[in-house]
């Protein structure tokens, strides 16, 4: 089944723009949605990716990403990714997660802790523990 909705509005700054003005008991406004259609999905499948790609004359490369990735068989839990790239020659990877628990990891993709990081931290004001 084949479901679509699209509004195009040429604006002088945006390329795509998704707006709403629709409210039913405090819900509504724009959404944007990424639908895995496939039943197959397992622990550490994507779900949906947003990718920020550059096609420059060195070669095309994706810059950075978000990603939904399951946690689980069917994909109901879900982990938020985020990635760059650390060289002019290669696609982004990830560099940062947040899990199913709310655990955020940087620099590890199976944070322990509220904040996981694998590597050095410097902290230029306070900081309370």
């Amino acid at each position: 089944m084949l479901q679509a909705t699209l509004g195009l509005e040429l604006l002088p700054d945006a390329q795509l723009e998704i707006s709403n003005s629709t409210t039913t008991d405090g819900a509504g406004g724009a959404s944007l949605r990424l639908t895995r259609q496939d039943v197959t999905v397992v622990a550490d499948d994507p779900i949906g990716t947003i990718e920020f790609y550059s096609a420059d004359a060195d070669g095309p490369h994706v810059s950075s990403f978000v990603k939904g990735i399951a946690q689980e068989t069917y994909g109901r839990k879900g982990a938020l990714t985020f990635g760059v790239a650390t060289t002019n020659a290669t696609d982004a990877s990830e560099v940062m997660r947040i899990d199913d628990t709310g655990n955020v990891g940087i620099g590890t993709t199976s944070p322990t802790q509220v904040l996981h990081v694998v590597g050095n931290g410097l902290f230029t004001g306070g900081l309370t523990v």
